[in-house]
């Protein structure tokens, strides 16, 4: 055996030499040839990394999270584990999406009943 750690809530990526998961009410960076913690942030409120699938550029790792029932968007750097920014989505966002260099947010986002896709920033 190389390492021994308490099962994390999830694994979110790997990222080089390095696992960024979900803890107990932190999201850390583990060595995955030591097992050592390179870092834990803790959560704030309505940050959930079990919601959804997280998304990486390999430099930041970004995490849907909810909120009073509002969808939000936190990005962390995978360097350090700072917290860079957190966005509100669009209301009737169900998920975000990576198209091209853009992230996207896709749901029942109008007056319509029918799906749609708002390319963010």
């Amino acid at each position: 055996m190389l390492w021994d750690r308490p099962a994390p809530i999830r694994v979110l990526v790997r990222i080089g030499g390095r696992l960024v998961v979900h803890g107990h009410g932190t999201m850390e960076s583990w060595d995955v040839r030591t097992g050592e913690v390179l870092w834990s942030t803790p959560l704030e409120s309505g940050e959930d990394p079990a919601l959804s699938t997280p998304l990486t550029d390999g430099v930041r790792v970004a995490v849907p999270g909810s909120a009073d029932g509002a969808l939000h968007l936190t990005v962390f750097r995978v360097a350090d584990g700072d917290r860079l920014w957190r966005s509100g989505l669009p209301a009737g966002a169900e998920r975000v999406i990576v198209l091209g260099d853009r992230l996207a947010a896709i749901g029942r986002l109008g007056a319509d009943s029918f799906e749609s896709v708002v390319v963010l920033g």
